[in-house]
């Protein structure tokens, strides 16, 4: 989510209602999902995997529909910025699968190209007596 920025001393909001509406609706499937699974916030520590799906551009076709070889393999590297995301999913999900978000000690983020556009969520708690010993 843009935060308010300053100019000439004065804080302007650059809020997109776009990343609002998908926050809001990130925020819904997960209220759903907790629902019904029985999920329930917990305070313990969190491993987080996030998966971006991002349908391809038109010039990755050829006239068949059938990706070109040369995009087979293509990485989406493409803007949003993958920790700009991942922080907003995590905001989204706040006091909704967790207490607060800095229980994820552990946290993947993939951007890939896909059939149709959206995020993929995983989320594990994490044995305590399985984390290793500092």
């Amino acid at each position: 989510m843009p935060r308010p920025r300053v100019f000439k001393g004065r804080a302007v909001s650059i809020a997109n209602p776009k990343a609002r509406a998908w926050k809001g609706a990130v925020r819904v499937a997960a209220e759903h999902a907790a629902a019904a699974s029985g999920w329930t916030p917990s305070h313990r520590p969190l491993r987080l995997s996030l998966v971006f799906v991002y349908q391809r551009p038109k010039k990755h076709f050829n006239s068949k529909g059938l990706v070109l070889e040369k995009y087979a393999h293509a990485y989406m590297t493409a803007r949003p910025d993958i920790d700009n995301l991942a922080k907003m999913i995590m905001d989204a999900i706040n006091d909704v699968l967790y207490v607060d978000d800095s229980q994820v000690i552990y946290l993947t983020a993939t951007k890939q190209y896909g059939a149709e556009d959206g995020v993929h969520v995983t989320l594990q708690e994490i044995d305590l007596a399985s984390l290793p010993v500092a």
